[in-house]
């Protein structure tokens, strides 16, 4: 059974590849593929018709998608995320292959440590920021 369908999708494929490369003798081939049967649709009523592109694009001011979409709402502030002991390392290290080792050491100076590991939780936040600033 599974073989089968493997045969039946590769012989599909290769069609589709021969048809699409303008190679007629493998497209002659195609009606040698097992094609599955489609199957109809139900009929729906008139009054469920699929909408139109027109009627789709007809959306109407007073609608809920246009009133969303005439008056946004502001975005949420993005909330602070905690900075880690790793994203100071790594500014140290990108600090110090930017500029110069004795930059970071500047930098850390100002908090009082001589080197990253030093820094308390608490300054994890303003030390990154500052070895940022250094960078730029």
């Amino acid at each position: 059974m599974l073989e089968t369908e493997i045969k039946k999708l590769t012989a599909a494929i290769e069609v589709l590849t021969a048809t699409m490369t303008g190679n007629k003798v493998a497209a002659a081939l195609s009606d040698k593929v097992v094609k599955p049967p489609v199957k109809k649709a139900a009929q729906a009523s008139p009054a469920a018709a699929t909408p139109t592109l027109d009627d789709a694009l007809a959306i109407k001011p007073e609608t809920p998608v246009a009133a969303a979409v005439a008056a946004p709402e502001p975005a949420p502030a993005p909330a602070t995320e905690a900075v880690t002991k790793d994203a100071v390392i790594a500014a140290t290290i990108a600090l110090a292959k930017a500029k110069s080792r004795e930059a970071p050491v500047a930098v850390f100076a100002q908090f009082g440590i001589t080197k990253a590991t030093e820094a308390t939780e608490a300054q994890y936040g303003e030390l990154h920021a500052a070895l940022v600033a250094a960078l730029a």
